[in-house]
């Protein structure tokens, strides 16, 4: 069993990791801002605070594993900057051996072609997110702690849990109907399986169908 602590347990990535681990045996300490979202479940642990700006060396303490699934609020998204680097700080005070985040597509490469997010085709109104996203693996790239990204394709979405995926390292991946994508399910399964079997120490990896 593995003690995984997830910060921003409510979201979409953090919720659906939540169920991935728990089916498989292990524990989880859920940090949310909102306790309330969190139904009780065995071997899960719910604690409410805010990753910015509360202490996360006590929560984080005697874990084997942190992921970070937080998910910045729209009206300011470089505090996922400041979140990033004061989680690497906790990790590196507590020992916890390893931090995993759940990076952005806009870091990824096309083959050819260069990152997504600067694809003339990008939404404008994504850059924003997406640029921290950036700014927020290279941190992690530079720390001294035992860190992995697993970052979405483009398409991050609502669906089935198929267990069928293809993994790749820094471009992204089409699958046969020219769409980048992956459900949430299926990415719980991938970062699941990474947390059990590291492979990706120091290493960032994507999946998609």
């Amino acid at each position: 069993m593995v003690k995984v602590v997830i910060i921003g347990v409510t979201g979409n990535s953090g919720s659906t990791l939540k169920t991935e681990l728990l089916s498989r045996g292990h524990e989880v300490i859920g940090v949310t801002r909102d306790a309330k979202k969190v139904q009780p479940e065995e071997r899960l642990t719910v604690v409410q605070a805010d990753a910015l700006n509360d202490d996360l060396v006590p929560i984080i303490q005697g874990a084997d594993v942190v992921v970070n699934a937080y998910a910045p609020g729209w009206d300011d998204v470089t505090v996922l900057i400041k979140e990033t680097t004061k989680l690497i700080d906790a990790v590196k005070s507590t020992g916890v051996n390893r931090l995993i985040h759940v990076g952005g597509a806009g870091t990824l490469n096309i083959e050819g072609s260069g990152r997504v997010i600067d694809q003339p085709w990008f939404p404008e109104n994504w850059k924003g997110i997406a640029q921290a996203h950036v700014d927020a693996f290279e941190i992690l790239k530079n720390s001294s702690i035992n860190w992995t990204v697993l970052t979405p394709p483009t398409y991050f979405e609502v669906g089935e849990r198929t267990g069928k995926f293809r993994l790749g390292e820094d471009n992204l991946i089409f699958g046969p109907d020219g769409k980048a994508a992956i459900s949430y399910a299926d990415y719980a399964i991938a970062l699941a399986d990474e947390i059990e079997t590291p492979k990706n120490i120091k290493k960032r990896f994507t999946v998609a169908y």
